[in-house]
């Protein structure tokens, strides 16, 4: 049924690994067109089926192990019902209704996200394989959720590399400028035509459940803090004060609706429009240091050959963190730059401190929420690192 692709060596035919470079197969198939559903073969044996594309260097990425399964609305209904038991045990629904239900090749789904806003859905389609799949996505969603709508947001430039051009549409139903969930209790607007990536980073919400359990007292510092995230996890914290600092003017209205949603005290939870960057480099110092300070800055590079560059901006940027930082204060330090591994970011601190002449402890190294699982046989999804750090 589907057309046959194949490896060159024998070596890479029990590989796990989702992804297959074009120089492992033994040829391009330039007849087939980009996306194209086709069979992985070794010579005469069967080893995956997935979709093809001979505009990439990632020439081929796996669906299924099994020849028997086809690649329709039910092979993707059954992989959205897998997607929610995982979520059933990791996700508390009483207190939460924003989670990431696809997380493409950590899901064993590459190239597809699926971000559930309580009974709004929000998708991205990375790849030309799962653009050719958006219709068949799109019914398995309606069938298995009956959401209210389905937001296409595929506005990525990595689907550039794919031949493809970022859009944006509203796939199913209809939808207003933005909808009211609940993460932990906390209230939060999601604008979905202004937000970036999905609406929010839901990737750290149980990162800022460890900011409200070690931060209880005195005033803290959010750098790049777009929504406030991790102010509102104050919102309980009667000896708490905060700033909220953004570059970004629509980041911060949005910050000022979430402090009314949950009824906190803007005296108390202020906000900074300022460029963290341009701060970092006139070597900025507040007349007063904070108790504590969370320092979660977007990607900083998007390939290899960048990550020398990144890795020094790290290293910049908790320098900083660390000047403006009081003795006995806490560093709340993440970095979402999947070229950046954990042993780099490790040494970015490492150095940050060396040159601020502070002695620092870590005291937790933590990843991405549960929601975002991690396929082992997948190091490339290992993306988020966040380290909570004391200065001595």
């Amino acid at each position: 049924m589907y057309e046959k692709i194949f490896l060159k060596k024998e070596k890479l035919k029990n590989s796990p690994h989702p992804w297959f470079f074009s120089g492992a197969l033994t040829k391009s198939y330039d007849n087939l067109g980009i996306g194209a559903i086709v069979d992985l073969y070794y010579k005469e044996k069967f080893i995956s089926r997935g979709y093809y594309n001979n505009k990439t260097s990632i020439a081929y990425r796996v669906l299924t192990y099994n020849e028997n399964e086809e690649i329709n609305k039910e092979f993707f209904i059954q992989k959205l019902k897998k997607s929610q038991e995982l979520i059933k045990k990791v996700v508390n629904s009483s207190k939460t209704n924003a989670y990431r239900l696809v997380f493409g090749e950590n899901s064993y789904l590459p190239g597809l996200i699926i971000d559930r806003y309580d009974d709004y859905f929000v998708i991205q389609l990375h790849t030309a394989g799962m653009e050719n799949l958006k219709s068949v996505i799109k019914d398995a969603i309606v069938e298995l959720f009956s959401p209210k709508a389905i937001i296409n947001k595929s506005n990525i430039q990595a689907r550039k590399i794919e031949g493809l051009k970022p859009y944006e549409e509203v796939l199913y139903g209809e939808i207003s400028n933005s909808k009211i969930i609940k993460e932990n209790n906390i209230l939060f607007e999601i604008d979905f035509e202004n937000s970036q990536k999905t609406g929010t980073f839901l990737d750290q919400r149980e990162n800022r459940l460890i900011v409200q359990k070690y931060f209880k007292n005195g005033k803290l510092l959010n750098m790049f803090g777009y929504n406030g995230g991790f102010n509102l996890y104050l919102k309980d914290c009667e000896n708490c004060k905060s700033i909220n600092l953004d570059v970004s003017e629509k980041a911060l209205l949005q910050y000022q609706k979430n402090l009314k949603l949950n009824k906190m005290n803007e005296e108390n939870h202020s906000f900074l429009k300022a460029d963290i960057f341009k701060m970092v480099a006139d070597n900025y110092q507040f007349e007063d240091k904070f108790d504590a300070i969370v320092l979660d800055p977007p990607a900083l590079a998007k390939n290899v050959k960048n990550k020398k560059r990144a890795v020094s901006q790290y290293i910049n940027l908790n320098k900083f963190a660390l000047r403006n930082l009081k003795s006995g204060g806490l560093l709340f330090s993440a970095s979402c730059t999947s070229v950046v591994k954990q042993e780099d970011y490790e040494f970015a601190i490492y150095q940050a401190a060396l040159r601020e002449n502070c002695q620092i402890s870590i005291l937790e190294k933590r990843f991405n929420s549960t929601d975002h699982p991690m396929n082992p046989f997948f190091p490339e999804g290992i993306y988020l690192k966040f380290y909570v750090i004391y200065k001595y």
